[in-house]
């Protein structure tokens, strides 16, 4: 038997913190759901998105070429670097290009965990305005809130 990772340690916490909450029927996500939570993995996946978003709009004071390099920099008006939005404009992606990994520890390193999860979010979300209109709209997409 593999010894549990910390992040399974965890869940078992909140696990058997919500068996101890009286009133709630279903499985452990209907529970949590009833209280008003998330599991760790939903909210680690929105805290990397809120961050990929702060590092790439610059909100942070961190370069976003050390973290990530963007497609429709790599390719010049490809149909991967382009999106033709429903009024016929051109306009950039934003997607991220993951770099390539041998060891796990890359491969889980933030700028390459994030890519997948980033690049799946329309463009709508990643070109909003500001950081409390992602926060929303990302809530939404995922149904969060």
């Amino acid at each position: 038997r593999r010894p549990l990772c910390i992040r399974d340690r965890l869940e078992g916490v909140q696990k058997r913190a919500i068996k101890y909450c009286r009133g709630l029927n279903g499985s452990y996500e209907d529970k949590l759901k009833q209280v008003g939570l998330t599991t760790l993995m939903e909210r680690r996946n929105r805290g990397d998105m809120l961050q990929t978003y702060k590092i790439l709009n610059e909100i942070d004071d961190v370069d976003y070429r050390n973290w990530f390099s963007k497609v429709d920099e790599l390719h010049q008006r490809t149909r991967q670097a382009v999106n033709i939005s429903s009024d016929g404009m051109m306009s950039g992606n934003l997607n991220l290009k993951k770099s390539t990994a041998r060891l796990d520890i890359r491969k889980n390193f933030f700028s390459n965990r994030v890519v997948d999860g980033w690049n799946r979010l329309p463009y709508s979300i990643k070109c909003v305005p500001n950081v409390l209109e992602f926060k929303v709209q990302y809530d939404n997409y995922t149904g969060w809130n």
